[in-house]
């Protein structure tokens, strides 16, 4: 196409598809180390020599060809092409061109080991472009986010950029794009490898972590709440000692419950500190505002915004449920879709999907509300990651089409039986393999 663009003598086009070509070459390097750059090299040389004539941005052409020679490690070249792009940019660039200074300012930090600096503008990319909406290349920055974390390497640095790619897969998956989605999976088995890895060489048990857990247990309830009419059931197995996960019950005015379950991305005892606020947090604003979930996470994300600075952020399901009419009136941040089973149609399903992003990435977020109705014997599920992304010795997930399996087979069961008939149901899947992540269930029948 570059070929055919040239004997039309189209610049535009030509400066199009060079930088397609580049663009190509940096995905695909993500997935398979690229051993010969030779035509990603003289692709980003053309898209510069054509942006020098007046077409298109001389800013991206030149970040372009730089990331290009930062990814071999020839930093001189790179350096040189990146000052230049920013002397052009001047000192108040437009959106693009200041993400394009981002993005070699990142991949040029990679391969100078400036792993805090990296971060950060990895992390500045990937909010700009979600601040803007603009979902592919918010979902493709989340992946130069999470190899960052991959090449530090630290203990908790596998688990953090296990995470961002979850957050990845989703935003591809929604848009349907099957080949990042597949290429995501891929990089998740990958990444389960190198966490268990991580986890021998330094999960070492102590007294702290064991105080550290039973005091986090003590968060979460103490006792299921009883309410006439309705079967209500829980259970959190941490994969270590400390957990990133939780569930709620909040009991709210007008005898209505808050239902509350999240998972930190992250592990260990920051993802634990993380959670304990991020629970007082939401416990906090449920009181302050009972009829308006989505008021409940936005204060809640403001305050985790102004009063952490890990780089943390966490998936969150809150529902306030009228236990008279069966409303549940609820807010997915970013959290994997909770299911509604109908008594009626015992093969159909209801996705409880995402109305707006986790918290803890942006200040100013909204979150839109839904709204559903749990008729008598309809029964509510929600789960955390680790349900689904646990494997067996194939290196194959448990999955929601599992998960959904397990719940037909059992759906007559109460919901205590009906727990305990899915955690045995996936300690079968998973026999012979750790389980790496926590895993929650929360389950709500209406007889």
């Amino acid at each position: 196409m570059r070929a055919a663009a040239r004997l039309k003598g189209d610049l535009q086009m030509s400066l199009s598809f060079s930088l397609n070509t580049v663009d190509a070459y940096l995905i695909l390097d993500r997935i398979e180390k690229i051993l010969d750059w030779k035509e990603a090299e003289e692709a980003g040389i053309e898209a510069v020599e054509i942006s020098n004539r007046g077409v298109g941005s001389s800013v991206q052409a030149l970040c372009s060809l730089a990331t290009v020679h930062a990814r071999q490690g020839d930093l001189q070249r790179a350096g040189q092409l990146y000052a230049e792009a920013k002397e052009k940019a001047g000192p108040t660039p437009t959106f693009f061109k200041q993400q394009s200074i981002l993005s070699i300012e990142r991949d040029i930090a990679v391969a100078l080991g400036d792993w805090t600096r990296a971060l950060e503008a990895a992390e500045a990319v990937c909010k700009n472009f979600a601040a803007q909406d603009l979902h592919w290349p918010w979902a493709y920055s989340l992946v130069e986010w999470a190899e960052v974390h991959v090449g530090r390497g630290e203990p908790n640095d596998i688990e953090r950029a296990w995470a961002l790619y979850r957050e990845s897969s989703e935003i591809f998956n929604q848009m349907k794009a099957e080949f990042y989605v597949s290429a995501i999976e891929g990089r998740f088995r990958e990444l389960r490898a190198q966490s268990y890895a991580v986890a021998l060489a330094h999960d070492k048990v102590t007294q702290e972590l064991l105080q550290a857990g039973k005091i986090q247990e003590s968060f979460l309830p103490e006792d299921v709440p009883e309410i006439a009419g309705w079967q209500i059931s829980a259970i959190l197995e941490p994969a270590r000692q400390t957990s990133g996960d939780f569930y709620d019950f909040i009991l709210l005015s007008g005898n209505r419950l808050g239902l509350v379950i999240a998972d930190v991305a992250d592990k260990g005892v920051g993802a634990a500190l993380y959670m304990a606020t991020c629970h007082t947090l939401i416990r906090t604003y449920a009181a302050e505002y009972p009829d308006e979930p989505d008021l409940v996470l936005a204060r809640a994300n403001r305050r985790i915004l102004a009063d952490t600075h890990g780089g943390l952020f966490i998936t969150v399901f809150y529902a306030v449920l009228d236990p008279e009419s069966g409303a549940l009136v609820y807010c997915n941040a970013g959290h994997n879709p909770p299911f509604l089973f109908s008594k009626d149609l015992p093969e159909t399903y209801q996705e409880l999907s995402r109305t707006g992003m986790p918290l803890g990435i942006l200040e100013e977020t909204n979150w839109e509300r839904g709204r559903i109705t749990i008729d008598r014997g309809d029964l509510f599920l929600a789960y955390t990651d680790g349900v689904t992304e646990t494997q067996n010795m194939q290196g194959e997930f448990y999955g929601e089409d599992r998960l959904r399996k397990a719940v037909k087979n059992n759906q007559s069961q109460t919901v205590n039986k009906l727990q305990k008939a899915l955690l045995f149901d996936i300690n079968q899947f998973s026999k012979g393999i750790s389980h790496l992540d926590d895993m929650t269930l929360l389950l709500v029948r209406r007889d």
